[in-house]
């Protein structure tokens, strides 16, 4: 199985060592995950962060897609023979919440990394009723592990 964290969108307003944690964590999440199987369906979880104040007007810009499944699907890129194959993975977006993300950028790395971790988690706890393709994961393990991993990375 393999775990990625990875800032999609970032404010400027964001310092940039608060969005350098990240790296940090997905590291620790890829390298916890690594050799664990959850079913046969799924290879990936990739997990993208919106990190943006919210600007008056445009409020509704930044929403988060909703999670996905990909079976299997080839990416063509511009230049002739560029491929990127993307097979068995869930993607998942989720924004800082407003109310957080002042505590985010202001606060100790610890309470960021926390509040990273926080958000994550709410998300996989329902993660089941979110995806409406019936897949062979098992979801309830995979939290209980991230749950437990998490502890270790804050």
């Amino acid at each position: 199985m393999k775990v990625q964290i990875r800032v999609s969108v970032s404010d400027r307003f964001v310092p940039d060592p608060k969005v350098n944690l990240i790296p940090s964590l997905s590291a620790g999440l890829a390298s916890f995950y690594r050799g664990k199987k959850y079913g046969k369906d799924v290879e990936e979880v990739e997990i993208k962060f919106l990190i943006v104040y919210p600007v008056d007007g445009y409020e509704d810009w930044y929403k988060p897609r909703k999670p996905r499944y990909i079976d299997h699907k080839i990416y063509k890129g511009k230049p002739p023979g560029l491929e990127n194959e993307v097979k068995k993975r869930i993607i998942l977006e989720l924004r800082m919440p407003d109310e957080k993300l002042s505590g985010f950028c202001e606060g100790a790395d610890t309470l960021s990394r926390q509040l990273l971790l926080n958000e994550i988690a709410l998300l996989l706890k329902k993660l089941d009723k979110l995806i409406k393709r019936k897949i062979d994961f098992d979801y309830q393990q995979f939290y209980s592990d991230f749950i437990s991993v998490s502890e270790n990375l804050a």
